[in-house]
């Protein structure tokens, strides 16, 4: 019997740390035993998410000033890693798994979340491989690019006692406005980005749609898990509330 995965669809997008929150809140739940593990898709709105280095470079404030400027809230990831973008051309998902052994399962995590994106993409009729581009924002051995030379998507891991997260953002769209800032916000911060590594799906191939892409990865990772779709609850909902000023930056 396939194990159960709950899976949750709906965004909160205000405020801009209320959905970073609710991921926190569903790891703690799953972690403490409450609820069973689940998977998150979801649209964000555009926002820059800080990770923890992020914010100890001498341009952090200076960054976070301009990516508000241009129309990006900024807010403190929930996994690790650097400033990420994510925005109204991308889909948000987070895997959070039961585990009681999460610190000696990081690789297999990663491993299985990203095989599983490169599935869904070839079920859509889009080879990629699993790796880092050159020069990519937020560099990560389990990034998702094409060709080996665009990044399509990014991957973060958070590990809690009996569980673990492992989630990120898939670029389906071109965004050159949410491009120009976080190339912006990388040189502020005294950062490598290279212009050219940025990847979306709909370059590669214009067909893909959200609705075609959400149902890959739960093709996908229907292979593996029993889906139960259902609304995030609202036990989750509150606790995330408690949550929210550990992700807020102060204005």
């Amino acid at each position: 019997m396939q194990p159960k995965l709950s899976f949750y669809r709906e965004s909160h997008p205000e405020p801009a740390a209320r959905d970073t929150a609710i991921s926190h809140a569903i790891l703690q739940k799953v972690s403490d035993g409450t609820i069973q593990q689940s998977l998150r898709l979801y649209r964000p709105a555009n926002v820059i998410a800080f990770g923890p280095l992020d914010a100890t470079e001498p341009g952090f404030i200076k960054a976070v000033a301009f990516g508000r400027s241009r129309g990006f809230d900024c807010i403190q990831r929930l996994v690790g890693g650097r400033a990420a973008m994510f925005h109204q051309g991308t889909l948000a998902f987070g895997v959070t798994l039961v585990d009681s052994q999460p610190r000696s399962n990081i690789e297999h995590n990663y491993q299985m979340v990203a095989t599983v994106l490169v599935g869904a993409l070839k079920r859509l009729g889009l080879e990629s491989q699993i790796g880092p581009v050159k020069g990519e924002y937020c560099p990560g051995k389990y990034s998702i690019n094409s060709r080996g030379q665009f990044k399509l998507a990014g991957i973060g891991q958070r590990l809690g006692k009996n569980a673990t997260y492992v989630g990120g953002v898939i670029s389906l769209q071109e965004n050159l406005v949410a491009e120009e800032v976080l190339i912006q916000v990388y040189s502020t911060l005294n950062l490598e980005l290279n212009p050219s590594s940025f990847g979306n799906l709909n370059t590669e191939l214009p067909s893909i749609s959200y609705a075609k892409l959400e149902a890959a990865i739960l093709d996908e990772l229907a292979t593996l898990f029993h889906l139960e779709e259902h609304k995030i609850p609202t036990e989750i909902i509150n606790l995330a509330a408690t949550f929210e000023p550990r992700h807020t930056i102060a204005k």
